[in-house]
């Protein structure tokens, strides 16, 4: 037992999170050719609420360009249902 009192164990490497800010304007320059289906005011919005936050904003664009492609699937599906 006194041979295991004696092994020192390093800790694993901590992740380092780097928050990466961009101006707003340059920012929604990129975002808009990224999600070319989402209107500018919402990619701003987005993007203001985050105070410039990139990887805050791309995980909220995500989420609502998905919500945004589940519904036009769903309503397409509705659609063709009735015919």
């Amino acid at each position: 037992m006194s041979q295991f009192m004696n092994m020192h164990v390093t800790p694993p490497p901590r992740k380092i999170s780097v928050v990466k800010h961009l101006d707003v304007t340059e920012a929604l320059t990129y975002f808009q050719k990224m999600f070319p289906e989402l209107e500018c005011p919402v990619i701003e919005s987005v993007l203001r609420a985050n105070h410039g936050c990139v990887d805050e904003s791309v995980d909220q664009l995500l989420v609502i360009s998905q919500d945004n492609e589940r519904e036009k699937l769903r309503t397409n599906h509705q659609s063709s249902s009735s015919l």
